[in-house]
């Protein structure tokens, strides 16, 4: 039970923390000057226009909840280890920049 806890506290920190790097990202004027490759293969970008194959919309789902995933994991083998509080604040840390900068990096990318 225990490890269960702390599998959806961590999942619900994780979405958490995937909110807010959508969030602040969204709100960012910048753009690298690099240019990403082209991965759009149909003529029609827009997801909710045209029809997409299922493959896309796994990996929005992933893109989206992959995340929050791997906080869930992490929360669960940690909860059967005995640590010092600050082993959970670097734990947190660690998993909060990654996520953040998984997706604040997609932000500044070109369009």
């Amino acid at each position: 039970m225990k490890r269960a806890l702390h599998a959806i506290a961590f999942f619900l920190g994780g979405l958490l923390v995937t909110w807010s790097g959508l969030w602040i990202g969204s709100r960012i004027d910048y753009r690298l000057p690099i240019s990403p490759p082209h991965l759009i293969t149909s003529d029609c970008p827009e997801i909710d226009v045209c029809a997409q194959p299922w493959w896309v919309f796994v990996l929005l789902l992933l893109h989206f909840f992959g995340p929050s995933g791997a906080w869930s994991i992490a929360g669960w083998r940690k909860a059967g280890v005995l640590d010092r509080p600050v082993e959970y604040a670097r734990l947190i840390a660690i998993l909060s920049c990654t996520t953040f900068a998984y997706y604040v990096i997609g932000y500044l990318m070109p369009r």
